[in-house]
């Protein structure tokens, strides 16, 4: 039989267990946090199908290689799959494209071309050898249509994504100078990659670092 005295200091402890467990819960990070969490896991990953005016073959891995060619435009209402957050599923309404111009010893990429706005997300241009770190990003002022002029310092249109005065301004570009990127196509394409500066987000955003400025970006766009 156990001690009136001994009886009590159970419960205590035992209400004890359960006021910690409670206070845990409570701490236990927001569904807003959860979702951004999420989101940055999410971000990781592109895969996705489609049909343009492409063809060509194109590797990119580390920032270290950027090898083969692949030309012309995919237009996002003709394609399905996720890309580093943006889902895609043959939406018309959306007018945006991402494309590939190959260059002499260069390619440039657009990303979110929309051609009815006569706007897009970035541009980047990536030189053949260690392209993460030779790699530059559209600077054209945004105040033009689409007339402007290629050269003279007013209308400089590249920048270099590393450049210290302009540091913060390419995020985009600097978290995925490395991605792991492979995609084929003839017409139709299939393309797959892997951000590690999509890792590095994910994981500075467990301790509310976000290196990325994407947080809570969604209830943004609504």
């Amino acid at each position: 039989m156990i001690p009136r005295s001994r009886r009590g200091l159970v419960s205590v402890v035992r209400a004890s267990r359960g006021l910690i467990l409670l206070a845990f819960l409570l701490a236990l990070p927001s569904c807003r946090y959860l979702h951004n969490r999420g989101a940055d896991f999410l971000d990781q990953f592109r895969v996705s199908v489609g049909v343009g005016s492409v063809a060509g073959v194109r590797v990119r891995a580390l920032g270290a290689v950027d090898t083969g060619i692949m030309m012309g435009v995919k237009p996002r209402a003709a394609s399905i799959g996720w890309r580093y957050g943006t889902p895609l599923f043959f939406n018309h309404a959306d007018t945006r494209v991402d494309a590939d111009q190959a260059e002499i010893i260069k390619a440039t990429s657009i990303t979110g071309l929309d051609y009815a706005a006569g706007t897009y997300r970035s541009a980047s241009t990536s030189a053949a050898i260690l392209p993460g770190l030779f790699t530059w990003t559209d600077a054209t002022p945004k105040d033009y249509a689409w007339l402007v002029p290629e050269e003279g310092d007013t209308f400089r249109d590249r920048r270099w994504i590393w450049n210290r005065e302009t540091f913060r301004h390419d995020r985009y570009a600097q978290i995925h100078a490395f991605d792991i990127e492979a995609e084929a196509g003839l017409f139709a394409y299939i393309e797959g990659g892997y951000s590690p500066g999509e890792l590095v987000d994910f994981l500075l955003g467990i301790v509310g670092i976000d290196i990325a400025g994407d947080d809570d970006r969604w209830s943004r766009r609504k």
